[in-house]
């Protein structure tokens, strides 16, 4: 029950800044409103999808890995099923879904700035800390996986 709360506490303040907080105060600055229709249905399918990929990484995270995306209460093991057989970040790629999903809501090209300038971010962060950290903590199991599956996108066809 503490892994849980954990998680929840986590998810609450850290990607909930980055998909709620910053979202809100970007659509307030930039005096957004609601697109029309085909935006907001657009939107709403593409902000479910980021939303379901995220909460799948965060209950494999626990489940699997009996650990949290907190880097202060990492996995204790590698998690290499469920969306991270497709690809070695999704939890990220499911925030930066969630994004766009909210900039189809809006038709907010400032929205999606962002989601680009905190995709730059985490690419900056998986490079400078948690590959070298995964490769430090699961060893040859780290590598085979980072051989094996795509940093950020999953392949169109498996070989």
């Amino acid at each position: 029950m503490r892994l849980v709360m954990h998680a929840l506490l986590f998810t609450a303040v850290a990607p909930g800044a980055a998909v709620a907080v910053a979202p809100a105060l970007i659509v307030w600055v930039t005096d957004g409103r609601p697109g029309g229709a085909p935006w907001l249905t657009a939107g709403a399918v593409v902000l479910a999808a980021g939303s379901a990929l995220f909460v799948w990484c965060v209950l494999d995270f626990g489940a699997r890995g009996r650990g949290t995306p907190d880097p202060a209460r990492p996995p204790e093991r590698l998690v290499v099923r469920g969306p991270f057989r497709w690809m070695r970040n999704p939890m990220y790629a499911g925030v930066l879904t969630i994004i766009v999903g909210e900039a189809l809501l809006f038709a907010s090209p400032w929205l999606l700035a962002w989601c680009v300038a905190l995709f730059l971010a985490f690419h900056l962060r998986v490079l400078a800390y948690e590959e070298p950290t995964l490769a430090r903590t699961f060893g040859e199991e780290w590598e085979a996986y980072r051989r094996a599956v795509p940093r950020w996108w999953p392949p169109l066809a498996r070989r």
